[in-house]
C-alpha cells in the first residue's frame, strides 16, 4: 500500500507548475499594459512628452500620449466618451495609439469639384499626423471622419484630388503633411472631425480618437433632412 510521498510529490510538481504559469502570465500582462500606455496616454511607463514646440520631432518619439478630456471643450455636442481627446482647429494636436495629429485648418468646398455628380460640399481638412511610436505604423485619409448629430458618421471619401495618404506605412519619426476630404453634402453644421486610427488596426481595442469642431459655411443649426448621399 502506498503511503502517499510519491502521491505528495506529484502535487508539489503540480503547485509549481501553476505558480510558474501565474507570474510569466503576469509578467507578460505588465508588459501589454507597459506597450499600451504609449497609444493612450496618461500611463507612467513611459516618459512624458517634451515642450509642445518639439512635438513631431525626435524628442517626441517614445513618449507618453495625453489623457483624455471628454465634455472639457464641447460639452455634450459630440458623444465624447472616457478616451475621447477634444481640440481646437489649429491648436494643439490630438496625442494617442502613437500618433500626434494636428488638425490644421478647414474648409468646405463644392463637392462636384472632386465626385461628378455629388451636391452639396466636401469639408477639406488639412492636417498632419506624426508616427511618434518607436515602430512602424499606418497612415491613411481613411482615419478620419465627420459627424453631426442628425447624421452620425462618414468616413473620408477617394476624391480626385491628393490626400494625406492612402492605406500605407509610415516609419517612426515620419510626418506626413496633406488634406482629407469629408462629405458633408447639403446637411447643416455644426461638424466635427474625429481621427480614429484604431478602428483601421485588426483586433485593437483602443476606442481612444481625437475630435475638432468645425463651423463651416457659418451654420449651426441641426439639419432638417439627410444628407443628399450619392453611391
Amino acid at each position: 500500500m502506498s503511503d502517499g510521498s510519491s502521491d505528495r510529490s506529484a502535487w508539489g510538481c503540480l503547485g509549481a507548475l501553476l505558480v510558474l504559469t501565474v507570474l510569466i502570465f503576469t509578467g507578460a500582462l505588465v508588459v501589454v499594459r507597459g506597450l499600451n500606455s504609449l497609444g493612450r496616454g496618461g500611463g507612467t511607463t513611459l516618459p512624458p512628452p517634451p515642450p509642445p514646440k518639439e512635438f513631431g520631432t525626435a524628442s517626441e518619439i517614445g513618449t507618453r500620449g495625453d489623457g483624455p478630456n471628454p465634455g472639457q471643450l464641447y460639452d455634450g455636442a459630440f458623444p465624447s466618451d472616457d478616451q475621447t481627446q477634444e481640440r481646437t482647429i489649429g491648436g494643439r494636436p490630438a496625442r494617442f495609439s502613437g500618433y500626434t495629429t494636428w488638425v490644421e485648418s478647414v474648409r468646405r468646398v463644392p463637392a462636384s469639384r472632386y465626385v461628378d455628380g455629388f451636391p452639396g460640399s466636401y469639408l477639406r481638412v488639412h492636417a498632419t499626423v506624426f508616427n511618434r511610436d518607436s515602430q512602424p505604423q499606418h497612415v491613411c485619409a481613411c482615419d478620419f471622419e465627420v459627424w453631426t448629430e442628425g447624421h452620425g458618421y462618414r468616413e473620408a471619401d477617394a476624391v480626385r484630388a491628393p490626400v494625406i495618404a492612402p492605406y500605407a506605412e509610415m516609419r517612426s519619426g515620419a510626418k506626413r503633411v496633406g488634406d482629407v476630404y469629408l462629405y458633408v453634402g447639403t446637411v447643416d453644421g455644426p461638424y466635427f472631425v474625429v481621427y480614429d486610427p484604431d478602428a483601421h488596426v485588426e483586433s485593437s481595442s483602443s476606442t481612444a480618437r481625437g475630435v475638432w469642431l468645425v463651423n463651416a459655411g457659418g451654420s449651426r443649426s441641426r439639419p432638417s433632412a439627410p444628407p443628399s448621399t450619392p453611391g
